[in-house]
């Protein structure tokens, strides 16, 4: 927490919480600003700002919680399953806190499931399906099966990044004995209803709403990214620099081996079996997505460390001392340090929120009331202020339409914001963008005044014509 309410940043941020914040003043997505995401964790940001205050504080302080709960019902997962039998007592407690520490330890966990972004809500939803999934096979209790489904869903609602987690579950339920028929349907209704903001948006607008949450990003998420292939192949093999990935990597293994040389009770084999495949199928799909990013992969790492815990038992019992795991989880706990005292380590001269607020302060100063302003999505948020159309989301920027569709979409391209800024349509412009607005568009030539503030600058104050 403390983390994430000082240093957790992401560039994306800003367009999540404006989303968030252009829902609080009455505004709707597709319909009124362009989104690029299905619009559940928008709302869910949305609901909590209303009763916390809209500033990035209450998003991180919530992705925060949820992250945490996700830990949680790993851990006592952990807790409750490696118990007598074929596990030694004395390993029990050390291989949950082995699984906390594995997540909550973890490069991409730390980074991103703290930040305005719906990692941690969806990190926290598959985990809870996760969970409803191995309670229904257990119990054959409907009930459990509408939580998997509605959590999933609620991961989907989200980011169409867990999309397949929800089909793993129930194909893996629907193997199981029991009453098959109300397992579909109380899990396909518990899917349904968290999508059902997104349904009555498509109901007012099915072109508005089928462009932002599904065909964007199957054809336009590549625009003015010729190498994305290339991106996935190096993020796949990020791995082999990563002191986490390497780590996890070899107890995998152990976990693999140990899993075929023992006779492991079938319920819990058939659990970790679950894991694998829920690891596989959605490391595959991300793989596929482009561009893909390493910090995707953290859906994945609740899963993969459960099997890293038979791994970790494996290893302590055959190569080390089975009567003393206080030793291997001192070694574990060291790498897992090291490990995330590197990544912060690299990455403390990064931009900070800190450091646009003191933008968003300075554009303030010199901006009036109503203002038209060119900025990035975080400083309409921090400022309060609604951006003009078309500017919700920069990224929209490299899309080339049709001119009807950019007016449905509400997003127009570089050269129409290049004309605007050349015809002094903006009071104030913002650019942090390593000077390439410096040298694409002549604001020099537009603005009497200019500060400079950290590695960004403030132009204001239009030249008479």
């Amino acid at each position: 927490m403390a983390y994430a309410q000082t240093w957790a940043f992401a560039w994306d941020e800003g367009f999540h919480l404006l989303a968030a914040q252009l829902i609080l003043k009455g505004m709707r997505p597709y319909l009124d600003f362009f989104h690029a995401q299905t619009p559940l964790y928008a709302y869910w940001n949305a609901f909590w700002m209303r009763l916390f205050g809209d500033n990035w504080h209450t998003a991180h302080a919530l992705s925060t919680v949820c992250t945490m709960g996700a830990l949680w019902l790993t851990g006592t997962y952990v807790l409750d399953r490696f118990n007598g039998g074929l596990w030694r007592r004395n390993w029990r407690l050390p291989l949950t806190l082995a699984v906390v520490m594995m997540i909550g330890l973890n490069s991409q966990v730390v980074q991103f499931g703290t930040i305005g972004q719906g990692y941690a809500v969806c990190l926290l939803a598959i985990v809870a399906a996760f969970r409803f999934t191995v309670a229904n096979v257990k119990r054959d209790d409907a009930r459990f099966a509408f939580g998997a489904g509605f959590c999933a869903g609620a991961a989907a609602a989200s980011s169409l990044l867990t999309v397949p987690m929800g089909p793993v579950l129930f194909v893996w339920m629907l193997r199981a004995p029991g009453a098959r028929v109300k397992r579909i349907l109380v899990f396909l209704a518990g899917a349904l209803i968290p999508f059902l903001p997104l349904l009555r948006l498509f109901v007012k607008s099915p072109k508005q709403v089928f462009f932002g949450a599904v065909k964007f990003h199957l054809f336009y998420r590549t625009v003015d990214w010729s190498e994305s292939g290339k991106q996935n192949i190096d993020v796949a093999l990020s791995w082999l620099e990563s002191p986490h990935a390497m780590v996890a990597g070899l107890l995998l293994l152990f976990g693999l081996i140990f899993m075929a040389r023992n006779d492991i009770p079938i319920a819990l084999r058939r659990e970790l079996q679950l894991c694998i495949w829920l690891s596989a199928v959605e490391g595959a799909y991300l793989l596929y997505v482009r561009p893909t990013f390493a910090r995707y992969y953290l859906f994945i790492i609740p899963f993969t460390s459960i099997i890293c815990a038979v791994g970790l038992y494996y290893a302590g019992t055959h190569i080390g001392r089975p009567e003393k795991p206080r030793w291997v989880m001192l070694l574990l706990t060291v790498l897992m340090c090291l490990g995330i005292g590197r990544t912060l380590n690299t990455g403390k001269n990064e931009f900070r929120w800190s450091d646009w607020e003191k933008i968003a302060k300075k554009v303030d100063e010199v901006s009036r009331s109503g203002a038209v302003i060119d900025a990035d999505e975080a400083i309409y948020f921090i400022d309060h202020r609604i951006p003009p159309s078309g500017m919700e989301y920069a990224d929209t920027h490299k899309l080339h339409l049709s001119n009807q569709l950019e007016a449905e979409l509400h997003i127009f391209p570089k050269e129409e914001l290049t004309r605007k800024v050349k015809a002094g349509i903006f009071d104030t412009i913002a650019t942090c963008d390593d000077d390439d607005k410096l040298t694409e568009e002549p604001l020099p030539g537009v603005y009497q005044q200019k500060a400079k503030v950290g590695d960004c600058t403030v132009f204001w104050d239009r030249k008479k014509p």
